[in-house]
């Protein structure tokens, strides 16, 4: 009789046991599929923000420190292609270099992309006329601004669109764009995207 009652003890916190090591299992099965929350909801929300916060998106992705130089190639890419549009014309032309620095089918600086084209084969350094991907750098003419006014906004909105991690682009995306009043031969081959002010924007 007392083996009996010691058997019967010992079934009986092993299954205590069991049942309680069941139960937890269940609980964080609950919590982990998320049927239940063991917090409130308030303090949810106050873990989650500052994650958030503190990585925020970057739309350019450049992959290399963006000096004062390249700032100036972008101003000066601005100034030159769309001073006299509006402040939304001057950035769209902007992302347009930057949308080509992260693609792989152009050179993957903001200088090199602007400067891209055709050289004479006697001078590296000197683009062939109208041979460029920028007409203004390869137009044979002087690339110093002569519009003070002109060329601090461009300067400022170059800026903006590398160093706002807020920055919302004009285009979600775009790598060519041409002048309302003119027809380049590449214009049936690619995607419209947009217009702002007198240019059109393509994929």
């Amino acid at each position: 009789m007392t083996k009996d009652l010691t058997t019967m003890t010992v079934n009986r916190d092993l299954i205590e046991r069991l049942t309680l090591w069941v139960t937890g299992v269940f609980i964080v099965c609950l919590l982990v599929y998320g049927k239940i929350s063991a917090m409130p909801t308030t303090m949810s929300m106050t873990l989650a923000l500052p994650a958030f916060e503190e990585q925020p998106s970057r739309i350019w992705v450049l992959h290399y420190p963006v000096t004062p130089e390249e700032a100036e190639c972008l101003a000066l890419d601005i100034y030159f292609e769309a001073r006299s549009e509006s402040p939304e014309a001057q950035y769209a032309v902007a992302e347009v270099v930057l949308y080509r620095v992260m693609n792989g089918n152009f050179p993957d600086t903001i200088c090199g992309v602007i400067k891209d084209g055709l050289h004479s084969k006697w001078n590296e350094t000197m683009p062939r006329k109208w041979k460029c991907a920028f007409t203004w750098f390869c137009d044979r003419k002087s690339d110093i601004p002569n519009d003070e006014h002109a060329f601090e906004v461009a300067k400022f909105i170059a800026n903006d669109v590398l160093n706002n991690p807020a920055y919302v682009p004009e285009l979600e995306y775009a790598l060519y764009y041409h002048a309302e009043f003119v027809d380049p031969y590449w214009r049936p081959f690619k995607i419209f995207v947009g217009k702002i002010g007198a240019h059109l924007f393509y994929i």
